[in-house]
């Protein structure tokens, strides 16, 4: 510029004032702009469940094909540990709400933190557990929000040209997928079905950050009220999620009980053949039959198991089956859709030591 100029003094003030003032954070919104994916953490005193970490790992694949971030959202009390190891499972940033008036789950105080965050931040999405507390607490922030929920999901893909998620249910007995989705709206609400997605690895030293949200002094009163808090009940065999069956194979009492050791760290039941049984190495009540079971797990591990029909008959509505055996022709092996080949005893002890690792993380199996 030169002293000549006369918009000299005008253009210098108008390029400093709009210069920026600093870099704006990577997950922020553009003004106007909904951007970035929510996964609602669903806990129990701190030990997050399954069905959230699935969902997490799901919407970090997701966000790389929008080039978005990936957020947890965590309320609770004492819960900040919990959130620290989200990031190890795909989270960029944790939202944090932690204060002893949100220890129990209150679906006014939830809904008001949660939507008020929404309204600050400006997700694209939010992704629930497709549990009683996740499709209670989606159902009233989405209506808070103005916003639809596409309910009980199997699958999310991404429509990177129109940057919006594809939302697949099943219905008629599961043989008939439909695709859900919503053209303009933000955010996108969805709760999904537990078991839908692979539960992620934990990449060891990767690090989210922490958002700290404030708590009201005065919460909506919640109208449930705890009386007592009690240890689950024991699961029967034909509502358990996951079954581990012990066979002849397992050559030992000592040997069954690691399928005992499973079942607990899966959060399962355990079940016998008509050999282990007449082994005495369980109790008779544990004998699986068609007779007597209809058994719909999402997880059936087979330990040992040659597989008779009665024995097959039963375990025929499994979403998933596992085969722990040394002989490939055995007729559970051709019924699986997995199969460990080998010593099952052997492939039984390096499962637990495995998952007694992953337990040490806080983070439930089951």
């Amino acid at each position: 510029m030169t002293d000549g100029d006369p918009y000299a003094s005008f253009l210098e003030t108008y390029t400093r004032e709009a210069a920026p003032q600093g870099p704006s954070p990577p997950d922020a919104p553009r003004p106007g702009e909904h951007r970035n994916l929510w996964v609602w953490i669903e806990h129990v005193d701190g030990e997050v469940y399954p069905a959230s970490l699935e969902n997490l790992g799901k919407a970090r694949e997701l966000a790389d094909q929008l080039g978005a971030r990936c957020a947890a959202v965590l309320f609770g009390h004492e819960v900040r540990k919990a959130a620290e190891g989200l990031g190890e499972f795909g989270a960029d940033r944790v939202y944090v709400a932690d204060a002893a008036s949100l220890r129990d789950f209150g679906l006014g105080a939830y809904r008001d933190l949660l939507v008020g965050l929404a309204r600050e931040q400006r997700p694209e999405s939010l992704i629930f557990p497709a549990t009683v507390m996740g499709r209670n607490l989606a159902a009233q922030v989405a209506a808070a929000l103005g916003a639809g929920v596409v309910p009980n999901c199997v699958e999310l893909a991404v429509d990177a040209s129109e940057r919006r998620l594809r939302h697949f249910q099943t219905s008629f007995e599961d043989r008939l997928l439909s695709e859900v989705v919503i053209p303009e709206q933000r955010p996108q609400v969805a709760t999904v079905t537990p078991g839908s997605f692979r539960r992620p690895r934990a990449e060891k030293g990767r690090t989210a950050s922490i958002t700290d949200v404030p708590v009201p002094e005065t919460l909506p009163p919640s109208k449930v009220r705890v009386g007592k808090r009690e240890a689950p009940k024991e699961r029967t065999l034909e509502r358990a999620d996951v079954v581990v069956v012990g066979g002849l194979g397992l050559a030992s009492r000592e040997g069954f009980r690691l399928t005992e050791e499973l079942s607990s760290l899966l959060g399962g039941h355990v079940g016998a053949t008509r050999a282990a049984v007449a082994c005495g190495w369980c109790d008779p009540r544990l004998l699986i039959t068609s007779s007597k079971h209809e058994l719909r797990p999402r997880l059936y591990i087979a330990c040992g198991v040659i597989g008779e029909y009665d024995h097959l008959k039963a375990l025929e509505d499994s979403r998933q089956i596992v085969a722990i055996t040394p002989d490939p022709t055995a007729p559970v092996a051709e019924q699986a859709d997995l199969v460990g080949l080998g010593e099952p005893t052997a492939i039984l002890h390096a499962m637990l030591e495995s998952l007694r690792a992953a337990r040490k993380d806080r983070f439930l199996l089951a």
